[in-house]
């Protein structure tokens, strides 16, 4: 889904945010989809047989299957449940040379055609590769050009660039490629196969399709995870908007707390002194400067000398 029409087309947060958990789930941790119709996966890999793994499930659409140019047939993939590692379609005793594989989205409107990888098999690349002195190579599609070392017959996968795999003798070889995904036509047919041929088949393309998963390297080098990164470009929208507006909010009223606090005590200081504090302009007499407190002790006992020791009462003496 990343180019349709030579123009990029990316999928929206709420996509992202569905895919994001079941990534484990494919090869690679990639998945190839597109909902609009008419886009196309295509494979180009030299091989005699060769199976085709993606999703299927609820609203996903029906899938053409185009061999050389000429159409397969179109097969539904929509079912009630969700099938991560469902075989989408397969073929077998093809002559053993260069093909091209297109798998078009017929419905599209919403539905979606999902592409995990594909398993080629070649004895005609196996023995074009084999020598006495180095073991059989083939091909995988991953994101860098590192080399790994498994005994596999060979895995295409939704991403591009090409890796070499040294292979033992005895393994057939095998490559896949994906060119393009992008706009085309859809033609509705079917291919008729017999139930027995097909459950033989899908028998032996499970067998297969397990034994090559289960071979394959899970190391990856620092260049092939540096070619995974992604660019995050920073977008506006409400959420942003309500985090920057509120934390502006607690910083302002942080900082006013701060400040009303500082002013608070300073006033605070400075408007009540300490029992000590010399009063100006208060002489005692000597020329000494007295204290508040000193003053409050004076006070007191002026009034307590100067009261007369037989007040008259109603202008008569009190006796």
């Amino acid at each position: 889904m990343l180019r349709i029409n030579g123009s990029n087309q990316y999928i929206n947060p709420e996509q992202v945010d569905q895919m994001v958990p079941i990534l484990d789930q494919f090869w690679n941790s990639s998945i190839s989809w597109t909902e609009q119709k008419g886009s196309w996966v295509e494979l180009s890999f030299t091989g005699s047989d060769f199976w085709t793994y993606g999703v299927i499930g609820p609203s996903y659409s029906s899938i053409e299957f185009i061999l050389d140019h000429q159409s397969l047939g179109t097969f539904s993939q929509e079912q009630e449940d969700l099938d991560y590692h469902h075989l989408l379609f397969e073929q077998h005793n093809l002559v053993d040379a260069d093909h091209t594989l297109r798998l078009v989205n017929v419905e599209g409107e919403g539905k979606r055609m999902s592409f995990d990888y594909a398993i080629i098999q070649s004895e005609k690349m196996f023995d074009s590769t084999t020598s006495l002195s180095s073991p059989a190579s083939t091909t995988i599609l991953s994101s860098s050009s590192e080399a790994f070392s498994s005994p596999v017959e060979a895995i295409a996968n939704a991403t591009q660039g090409q890796t070499t795999i040294p292979l033992p003798s005895d393994t057939p070889a095998l490559a896949a490629q994906i060119t393009s995904l992008s706009a085309s036509s859809q033609t509705d047919s079917t291919l008729p196969t017999s139930p027995e041929a097909s459950a033989l088949l899908a028998a032996a393309a499970s067998s297969s399709a397990a034994a090559a998963l289960a071979a394959l390297s899970t190391q990856y080098s620092l260049s092939q995870l540096a070619s995974l990164k992604e660019v995050y470009h920073f977008r506006w929208n409400p959420a942003a908007y309500f985090v920057v507006i509120f934390s502006s909010i607690v910083v302002l009223v942080f900082g006013w707390f701060i400040i009303h606090t500082y002013l608070k005590s300073w006033v605070k200081r400075n408007r009540s002194g300490t029992g000590n504090d010399l009063e100006t302009g208060i002489d005692n007499g000597n020329g000494k400067i007295r204290s508040s407190g000193e003053r409050d002790i004076i006070d007191k006992m002026a009034l307590r000398i100067g009261s007369p020791m037989n007040p008259k009462k109603n202008g008569q003496p009190n006796f």
